[in-house]
């Protein structure tokens, strides 16, 4: 397609009353063509992914990095899919409870920290989830959008001024520690009351189920990258019992241990294989 002839100012022109402003802003949307050019900004977004899916969680839209990262194939290929076709069962269900309470409530969630399995490679991952009702028309809710970026990428602006940020870089560099909720509150000078109530607020989680979240990534790491004996895995991430670790990691991976490291082997060398077709 050829560039159009644009009639183009040489200097542009403001506009300080707001109510005109706002009339600027709906006319401008309303002419827009299509909303599909505001998903190219997402695309292009350094760590940002972007969906959008309606009332019954059928995907209607998957940007360019949630395919790429969790190999999720072509937006073609997803439309009209399910969490529960990319994601294990219990992630699956927490998301889609998650989707219920945007919808229901007709309210964004905000910085919803979580651990996400790759359906490609098996990895675990602690990502930030943002999600917002779509409405239409009439003002009706009729789906459910947002964004998730690697926590790392988020965990500045999520954290920042909170007196959280030491805390949980103790317990993510420490996932084996004997620590206490006490030992965290006086490192956050705070009340264990307040750490739990701020951990809520900010993470979406108590203290105790970070430090199981976290133990869960360690464990998932240490099982497909090395030969460990489970009941070392376990002891590593800071279970005296390995049968309380398998407990722990069917309830936050919804596999066993040793179900997990069979499948990542297995996914592997068929990666493997096809790189070398």
């Amino acid at each position: 397609m050829s560039a159009a002839k644009v009639n183009f100012p040489s200097q542009a022109t403001s506009i300080s009353n707001r109510e005109e402003a706002r009339q600027l802003q709906k006319d401008f949307f309303l002419r827009m063509g299509s909303s599909q050019e505001l998903r190219l900004v997402f695309d292009h977004l350094d760590g940002v992914t972007f969906f959008m899916k309606d009332l019954m969680g059928r995907f209607v839209a998957l940007g360019e990095g949630p395919r790429r990262r969790f190999d999720h194939g072509t937006e073609e290929s997803n439309l009209g899919r399910t969490d529960h076709d990319l994601y294990p069962i219990h992630i699956a269900d927490r998301i889609r409870d998650d989707d219920r309470v945007v919808i229901e409530s007709n309210a964004p969630m905000l910085n919803i920290v979580e651990l996400l399995v790759n359906p490609g490679n098996k990895a675990v991952e602690w990502y930030v989830t943002n999600k917002f009702p779509v409405h239409d028309s009439n003002g009706a809710v009729i789906g459910v959008m947002g964004t998730v970026q690697l926590y790392e990428g988020g965990r500045r602006k999520l954290l920042e001024g909170t007196r959280l940020d030491d805390v949980v870089e103790f317990i993510r560099d420490n996932p084996a520690g004997s620590y206490t909720v006490e030992d965290l509150a006086r490192m956050a000078a705070m009340s264990e009351r307040q750490l739990e109530r701020r951990f809520r607020e900010i993470l979406g989680m108590t203290p105790r189920e970070f430090i199981t979240q976290n133990r869960m990534k360690l464990a998932c790491d240490s099982l497909a990258h090395t030969a460990k004996p489970i009941v070392d895995v376990a002891l590593e991430c800071g279970f005296s019992e390995q049968s309380a670790f398998a407990t722990q990691f069917r309830r936050a991976i919804g596999i066993s241990p040793l179900k997990y490291r069979q499948r990542y082997l297995m996914e592997a060398q068929g990666r493997k294989l096809d790189s070398n077709d």
